[in-house]
C-alpha cells in the first residue's frame, strides 16, 4: 500500500472518529440540558407549593399540594438536596408556626444553594439566609 493511500485511510478514519465523538458529546449535552430543565420544573413547583403554604390559613388543599411537590422532589434531586430538604422539613415540622426564624432561613438558604448547585448554577458565593426569603402570595 502506498503512503498516499495509507495517509488517506488514516485521515478518513480520523474524520469518522471525530464525528462520532462530536455526536456523542452533543447527545450527552442535550440529555443533560433536558434533565436540568426537568429539575427546574420540579424545584419551581416545590417552591410554588411552599409559597402557598407560608403565611395565612393553611388549608387541607395547601397541605396536600405541598406534600405532593415535596414528594416529587425526591424523584429528581441529588442526595445533597434531599439531605437539605429533610433538614428543612424536620425543622418546620418540629418548630412552632412562629418558631426560630434564623434557623429556618439558614436551612432554607442551604436548600436553595444545594438546588442551585444541583442545577449547575455555580455563580460565585452561596446565597446567605438574608438573600433567601419566602414571600407568601395568593391566587
Amino acid at each position: 500500500m502506498s503512503d498516499a493511500i495509507l495517509g488517506s485511510a488514516l485521515s478518513a478514519a480520523a474524520v469518522v472518529i471525530v464525528a462520532l465523538i462530536t455526536f456523542y458529546l452533543n447527545a450527552r449535552s442535550q440529555i443533560a440540558a433536558k434533565w436540568r430543565d426537568q429539575k427546574i420544573e420540579y424545584y419551581r413547583d416545590f417552591f410554588d407549593a411552599l409559597a402557598q403554604y407560608v403565611g395565612g390559613k393553611i388549608t387541607q388543599e395547601k397541605k396536600e399540594a405541598f406534600a405532593r411537590e415535596y414528594n416529587n422532589v425526591h424523584l429528581i434531586a441529588s442526595r445533597a438536596v434531599l439531605s437539605s430538604l429533610h433538614a428543612y422539613q424536620a425543622h418546620c415540622r418540629d418548630s412552632e408556626r412562629n418558631g426560630d426564624l434564623d434557623t429556618h432561613n439558614k436551612l432554607l438558604a442551604d436548600l436553595v444553594n444545594k438546588m442551585r448547585i444541583d442545577l449547575g448554577m455555580r455563580d460565585g458565593e452561596p446565597l446567605s439566609a438574608a438573600h433567601v426569603q419566602l414571600l407568601s402570595f395568593t391566587r
